[in-house]
């Protein structure tokens, strides 16, 4: 073989595109750098700064916006329609030992405090929005309870209403029955509704710590395990793609605009990017001195993942190969 020194730059340009054309031979030139890449280490082909100013210029660019409404949703819809027509349902994905490790997570688990909650919503408001509904539940109850129990407790007050029921009857020619219901009624919706709402504006407090105090008991707590154990059994029973369907949050393109934005104004966050890289040079710092190679290999993924490079680098090689791109770019380095 003629020595590459004793080569022009033109004929090293076409020797090395002859070669490269070879598919045997532009195999093993991919094998052999991918090889080379996978043997040097971490610290060589990550950078954490570089990172993070990818993600903070991917934040501020709308062209994700674009993504999400053009490939991303679009394939979430397909995949919607394809598992319809499957007709798969969540028992496939909650099979008994992944529902027993559920299960053990849940007994165990304890929920969180969400003290940082409690001033989100005002008591007052609280009260006016369902202090009615308690009224209204209350008013009904009472309307159903036997008059003659309401009658026996109101003894007190039973004088007032015999006079009101004399002036009714004297005004209505006599008819004594429908105008005693007719002020007993009157009187009776009165005293209840202003029982009612004076109890309801202090009932919602009362009901939390009752409903507390029921859930922390044995009784409540096996409750709930009934509760959970059918609504695994729903959940079990409920097709993959109806849970997709109400998924599906309308209007998408304002959604995918706030999440960007909520992105955007996060990683601008010093306290969050100096986080974000701590964690980061961390994780690299441990393994910095690591091949790539004894990273995937302990991972499981070093073949197929040599096998996807090495596929990808020959297909990228044989294309700029073909249309003459790398030959160009060769013959223009070697005449700088």
């Amino acid at each position: 073989m003629q020595a590459w020194r004793d080569v022009s730059p033109d004929e090293a340009v076409e020797r090395i595109a002859a070669r490269l054309r070879d598919e045997g031979a532009r195999r093993r030139f991919c094998e052999r750098l991918v090889d080379a890449a996978l043997d040097r280490p971490v610290r060589d082909l990550f950078d954490v700064d570089e990172a993070l100013a990818v993600l903070e210029a991917l934040a501020a660019s709308p062209a994700w916006e674009r993504w999400l409404a053009d490939a991303l949703i679009p394939a979430v819809d397909r995949h919607r329609d394809a598992e319809r027509e499957a007709g798969e349902r969540f028992e496939v994905l909650l099979g008994p030992q992944a529902r027993a490790a559920l299960e053990a997570w849940l007994d165990r688990v304890r929920p969180p405090a969400l003290r940082w909650a409690r001033g989100l919503v005002d008591p007052a408001d609280a009260h006016e929005l369902l202090s009615p509904v308690v009224q209204r539940t209350l008013v009904a109850f009472a309307r159903r309870l036997p008059l003659g129990s309401v009658l026996d407790e109101s003894a007190g007050w039973i004088g007032g209403l015999a006079r009101g029921i004399r002036r009714g009857v004297e005004a209505s020619g006599g008819r004594l029955v429908e105008v005693g219901r007719q002020v007993l009624g009157a009187e009776l919706e009165r005293r209840i509704t202003t029982a009612a709402r004076d109890f309801a504006a202090a009932a919602l407090d009362e009901a939390r710590v009752a409903l507390v105090d029921r859930l922390r008991s044995a009784e409540g707590r096996a409750i709930l395990r009934r509760m959970r154990a059918r609504l695994l059994d729903g959940l079990a029973r409920t097709p993959i793609a109806d849970v997709l369907a109400d998924l599906d949050l309308e209007p998408r393109a304002e959604m995918a605009a706030a999440g960007r934005r909520l992105l955007a104004v996060a990683l601008m966050r010093p306290v969050l990017v100096a986080s974000v890289r701590t964690e980061l040079a961390r994780i690299v710092d441990a393994t910095a001195a690591r091949p790539v190679r004894a990273l995937l290999d302990e991972a499981g993924v070093l073949e197929p993942s040599r096998r996807a490079a090495v596929a990808r680098l020959d297909a990228i090689v044989t294309s700029l190969v073909a249309d003459g791109t790398l030959p160009r770019l060769l013959a223009d380095w070697l005449a700088e």
